[in-house]
């Protein structure tokens, strides 16, 4: 099989031209929640007894998850969950200009606000003497509406549910720390792969609303509001890289380059990179073969204009 490829590699060669791309590049950026789509809903339980009813704000002050008791007009038991939004419309546009996207790193930062345990504050939240039950952070798709039906989305087997508990937000409390930040790397990458417009996201501590005791238990964030200090508002942190499909080296042009490597790492069987078989496997068949190898060649001469993955 080695020498077949060999073979493969020296039939190739010969055959190389020169295909100029766009550069790639990697970018740092910076994205701040899209205010109308982010905030919290409350379930309310009226004398603590059913029937309940929902609350919702968005462009809010404040993020809220966990319960709140006490006299509140007459409601007995609060339990909040908080829903968070992105636009990514952005890389949805530069995979229309024959580009990809693939995010190096990404994460989730909010603005510590406050923490209450058994009534307690400054103090992580503590349901049924479990003072570690992790505040977990859902990747959903609730569209363009928040409204009581997503109440439920991050449940498994919801249609609005993609990954249930995608990432650990926290479990405990550091009263000293300005924000909290978790990883989405993956969530996002699945949503830029498909073209959404938005990335949202659950906090939710699990499928867990509320203890029933006489002790109010919840964090709280900073939310959208424009009276919050605009650092201080949820933001998407990531890095990402632009990339075309077939430039294997990364230098920002589609050559003779890249279809050697392809197939010197095929010979040698050479450990892939994530980035390594998105940017060189253009059949889309998952792995990367000689026929990556002869497709770059092909487009790199001219004799196609797109890949099949890009299909």
């Amino acid at each position: 099989m080695k020498t077949n490829l060999k073979l493969a590699l020296i039939l190739l060669l010969p055959l190389f031209a020169n295909s100029l791309i766009q550069a790639q590049q990697t970018v740092q950026d910076t994205l701040s929640c899209f205010a109308p789509l982010t905030g919290f809903i409350s379930r309310i339980y009226p004398f603590n007894q059913p029937p309940f009813f929902f609350l919702i704000r968005t462009n809010s002050e404040a993020l809220r998850i966990g319960d709140i008791k006490g006299d509140i007009g007459v409601t007995d038991n609060m339990a909040l969950r908080s829903y968070l939004t992105f636009s990514i419309q952005n890389f949805s546009q530069i995979s229309q200009q024959d580009s990809q996207v693939f995010i190096n790193s990404a994460k989730i930062r909010l603005g510590n606000l406050g923490s209450m345990g058994n009534g307690v504050g400054g103090i992580y939240p503590i349901f049924n003497n479990n003072p570690n039950l992790p505040l977990v952070a859902d990747h959903i798709d609730f569209g363009t509406v928040l409204d009581t039906t997503d109440w439920d989305a991050g449940e498994i087997g919801n249609n609005q549910t993609i990954t249930p508990e995608t990432a650990i937000v926290m479990d405990s409390v550091d009263i000293n720390a300005i924000y909290t930040e978790f990883d989405v790397k993956n969530s996002l990458q699945y949503d830029i792969d498909l073209n959404k417009n938005l990335s949202q996201y659950r906090l939710a501590f699990s499928s867990f609303e509320t203890d029933n005791d006489f002790f109010s238990d919840n964090l709280i964030f900073r939310g959208a509001y424009l009276s919050i200090p605009e650092n201080l508002r949820p933001k998407l942190i990531l890095n990402y890289t632009v990339y075309k499909f077939g430039d294997t080296d990364f230098d920002g042009f589609v050559t003779e380059l890249d279809v050697q490597l392809v197939l010197e790492k095929i010979v040698n069987n050479s450990t892939l990179s994530d980035l390594d078989l998105k940017v060189g496997d253009v059949d889309g068949n998952g792995k990367l073969q000689v026929n990556d190898a002869s497709l770059i060649l092909q487009y790199a001469n001219g004799l196609i204009t797109k890949f099949p993955v890009e299909n």
